[in-house]
């Protein structure tokens, strides 16, 4: 999404576009849909010869994956503040996105934003039970006929050790 900034003190941002992340193999697609509602508004910039833009604005991105404990499919809304800058030379800082003839691209940004805020683990929610590891059987929708304690083989010689 390109922003031409020609002349332009403030302009009120509010666009619906898609992130393409490829990189996130624990997302369901390759692409994430985005709303953006802010302001991109024209700053002072640290250097003489810089015309800087800052973009303020509420990023609102839909996930869709499986959950990783019980393999459920689900769709969450992520919803963060965005605070970027933009400026011709972007050597001034590193945390300054560049950009030329009076064309705002905030896709890269933006993009950067929504990997920045993916969540650690995809669960479907935080007391997510899981799958039973004999049966199979998703625990938060029903309960198994297992003993419930599976003890791994190779901590036999271990359980000798230590009687109950």
């Amino acid at each position: 999404m390109r922003f031409d900034i020609n002349g332009i003190v403030s302009l009120p941002v509010s666009c619906s576009f898609v992130v393409p992340l490829s990189a996130s193999y624990l997302l369901k697609d390759n692409c994430v849909p985005v709303d953006l509602c802010g302001t991109l508004t024209r700053t002072a910039a640290n250097a003489p010869d810089c015309d800087a833009y800052r973009l303020t604005g509420t990023v609102s991105a839909v996930l869709h994956f499986d959950c990783e404990s019980c393999l459920d499919s689900v769709s969450k809304t992520i919803l963060f503040d965005v605070d970027e800058m933009f400026c011709t030379s972007g050597d001034i800082e590193k945390e300054i996105w560049d950009f030329s003839d009076h064309m705002i691209d905030v896709v890269p940004a933006i993009t950067s934003a929504v990997i920045l805020n993916l969540p650690m683990t995809f669960v479907c929610h935080a007391d997510c039970k899981g799958l039973c590891p004999s049966c199979g059987v998703n625990l938060n929708n029903s309960t198994c006929q297992c003993s419930g304690h599976v003890l791994d083989p190779r901590f036999e010689k271990l359980r000798a050790l230590f009687p109950q």
